[in-house]
């Protein structure tokens, strides 16, 4: 229903408003080598959490359909919390030892509060899959707000009074998580169905099907992080500091609105391919139509203005990140977009197909990283993302669309990229960072709805 995309829409955009307000705040009380543990903690913690519980947590919101037409949701969701929290508490201490072979020494107490907010994230964002999965966006936007604004307040208080250690960004996540969490427990519970138990057969439904997709997951770990591993292996944790910067930009101008609308409209394209298949196609290539128009218009302004907006967002010892953000914004796009390709293969569980898209385009990034990185730093790395990015679209749309041909409104999407040329042309002459962004923003923001605006009808209409 309409109601639920404004909760969606209002929920994601204040996530985002929070992220970017983090940003400025930290780097400006953080010097770079200090923002570099603390990236290289959470990219390897993120690897261990790939291993570990991404699969589990991602095959259980699509089996979560069918036990729930078996009254058996709350087993499997039980099943799944039980298998991702012990299989990461084991493969933690393999991370702490693979973090200290590749990087200066990094404090054990930085990588423990990693581990431990990892721990926390991944039982929550479990949590907020299954309120999701039952369209209960209410509940979801109380608890993604609730967190956001807490870690905000948290993180910006600590620093105030001294708190500026790489280990306390990972407890006022893991606070803010675990409050966030406790308020959506009783909407959890009556979402559920049948006994809150370990169910055998939910277990080996969980491994059968989301095992073959554990290379999928490492792909995708490969393709956005490993290059701050090889950055701290070839450079120093100051260069990892300085190229997170740009990617958190990036993650939080592109990834962070995909995921918002990955949120918005799965579930509903989840229950149109079990209630009437014939018509998923149409939805999905709606679904690439507003992932542009939400995404592609904040990638070409971040190329464009990419000084103003690392001036504006960041503290001056991160400036060198301005050179990288052009091809961040490059890769993290037409990553997004092959993710949106390839939901086709997602539902008909051809995690395979899927593992092996993603870990091809993560073996080029890795090829480059290492041919790259040692000759131009920062500069190598990013091209390397920018460079498997191309490599993963060119495979999605040859692989994933010859399997389930999608119907993508060519003319509309004609429509976002003329927008986005009106946006530049428009905002290029400013060089002030604020009037720069601004007046972009305005400009590219209503013409981008209105050319999408039948695709964003389509989603409420079916309940995202």
């Amino acid at each position: 229903m309409i109601g639920s995309t404004v909760v969606y829409m209002v929920t994601v955009g204040l996530a985002q408003v929070t992220s970017l307000l983090l940003l400025p705040i930290i780097t400006r009380y953080l010097a770079p080598t200090a923002y570099g543990e603390y990236t290289l903690v959470l990219a390897t913690t993120a690897l261990v959490g790939t291993l570990g519980s991404s699969w589990i947590r991602n095959v259980a919101m699509r089996l979560h359909f069918d036990f729930a037409r078996e009254g058996r949701s709350a087993a499997l969701f039980a099943t799944a919390a039980l298998m991702q929290a012990g299989i990461l508490s084991i493969l933690m201490v393999a991370g702490y030892v693979w973090t200290r072979w590749v990087s200066d020494p990094v404090s054990l107490s930085t990588y423990v509060a990693g581990a431990v907010a990892v721990l926390v994230s991944d039982a929550y964002a479990l949590t907020t899959n299954t309120l999701r999965a039952e369209q209960r966006a209410s509940a979801f936007g109380v608890a993604e707000i609730t967190s956001s604004l807490l870690r905000l307040g948290g993180t910006w208080v600590g620093l105030l009074v001294g708190y500026r250690t790489p280990a306390m960004l990972f407890v006022f996540a893991t606070v803010a998580l675990l409050v966030a969490g406790a308020a959506i427990v009783p909407q959890l519970r009556g979402s559920l169905a049948g006994p809150r138990v370990l169910d055998r057969e939910a277990a080996r439904e969980l491994a059968r099907v989301g095992l073959p997709s554990v290379p999928l997951w490492v792909g995708s770990w490969f393709m956005t992080l490993s290059n701050r591993t090889f950055l701290a292996w070839y450079d120093d944790l100051s260069a990892v500091g300085i190229y997170s910067v740009a990617q958190g930009v990036g993650e939080r101008a592109i990834t962070g609105l995909a995921l918002g609308l990955s949120m918005m409209a799965w579930p509903a394209i989840l229950r149109v391919w079990i209630d009437r298949p014939r018509e998923t196609p149409r939805l999905i290539g709606t679904f690439v139509l507003i992932y542009t128009a939400m995404t592609f218009g904040p990638a070409v302004g971040l190329a464009v203005h990419r000084e103003a907006v690392i001036d504006l967002l960041v503290g001056p010892d991160y400036r060198d990140a301005s050179a990288i953000l052009p091809l961040i914004a490059a890769g993290t796009w037409l990553i997004g977009l092959a993710g949106f390709l390839n939901r086709a293969l997602e539902l008909r569980k051809s995690y395979g197909t899927l593992s092996g898209i993603t870990i091809g385009a993560a073996a080029v990034n890795v090829i480059l990283n290492l041919w790259l990185v040692p000759r131009h730093g920062i500069v190598g790395a990013a091209a390397g993302t920018a460079g498997a990015g191309i490599v993963m679209v060119i495979v999605a749309a040859v692989v994933a669309v010859r399997i389930e041909p999608l119907p993508i409104p060519w003319l509309a999407v004609s429509g976002v990229v003329a927008a986005t040329a009106v946006a530049t042309l428009v905002s290029w002459p400013l060089t002030a960072p604020i009037p720069a962004i601004g007046v972009f923003g305005v400009v590219y923001t209503p013409l981008a709805f209105v050319v999408s605006r039948h695709g964003i009808k389509e989603f409420s209409h079916h309940g995202a």
